[in-house]
């Protein structure tokens, strides 16, 4: 052995320190991708869940349209402006002014 007590005893202090932040900084990492994983789960569920709700309410304008109620009932309903509406039905080809 080369190195004397106090160099050996500084040295391994300084390995144990350098075990311990490279264990803390894993379990960041980890706990960081764990968060951003649950954080993007949710965000998609909530766009999913927003994506269900416009198809649905597209779905409605298709169908109080083809009973041949009008835009302004048709608003009313699904409380989406006259213009909208007449833009989605406008995009299928299905308004004539």
């Amino acid at each position: 052995d080369k190195m004397d007590t106090k160099t050996k005893f500084e040295y391994e202090a300084y390995i144990k320190e350098r075990v311990i932040s490279r264990s803390m900084l894993e379990t960041a990492k980890i706990e960081g991708l764990e968060e951003g994983i649950e954080k993007g789960r949710e965000e998609g569920i909530e766009k999913g869940r927003e994506e269900g709700i416009e198809k649905e309410k597209l779905s409605i304008v298709f169908e109080l349209h083809n009973e041949g109620l009008g835009i302004d009932f048709i608003s009313r309903v699904t409380k989406l402006s006259e213009d909208a509406i007449i833009k989605i039905l406008s995009d299928k080809g299905l308004y004539l002014e």
